[in-house]
């Protein structure tokens, strides 16, 4: 059931992405292509639960890596931006960026412990004690 659930988040959030980057070519190209980067990566999330299998190689795991800090930046910066803006203009929309900000937070967080999980044996027990397999 998680699996399914982490499907259509990150689905939702990849489409998104992919809306945000095209709406940010005329104005700012280099960040349009920072949410296209992103959009990729949340699109090898999706490849990844239905697949099980990654489309990025386990030896570029610094670069997955980097993706999902990335993720976990633009998600912060929409929730900031979706509060500072709601203050001044009371608009709906800016309560759904902040919503989709934390849905994309959420994602690379969990992405990130599953990515630490597989490779280096990471687990949260009773109590969020975390310790390392031998």
């Amino acid at each position: 059931m998680m699996r399914i659930v982490r499907i259509v988040l990150n689905s939702f959030c990849f489409l998104l992405l992919i809306f945000i980057g095209v709406y940010f070519i005329p104005y700012n190209p280099l960040l349009a292509i920072f949410f296209f980067l992103a959009a990729f990566d949340q699109l090898e999330d999706v490849i990844y639960y239905t697949t099980k299998k990654s489309i990025i190689p386990p030896e570029l795991f610094v670069i997955d890596f980097f993706f999902e800090i990335a993720m976990a930046l633009i998600g912060l910066s929409l929730i900031y931006f979706g509060f500072v803006y709601f203050g001044k203009f009371f608009h709906e929309v800016f309560v759904l960026t902040s919503f989709l900000g934390m849905l994309i937070v959420y994602t690379s967080i969990e992405d990130i412990y599953i990515m630490l999980r597989e490779r280096y044996g990471i687990q949260v027990r009773r109590g969020r004690k975390k310790y390392i397999e031998e």
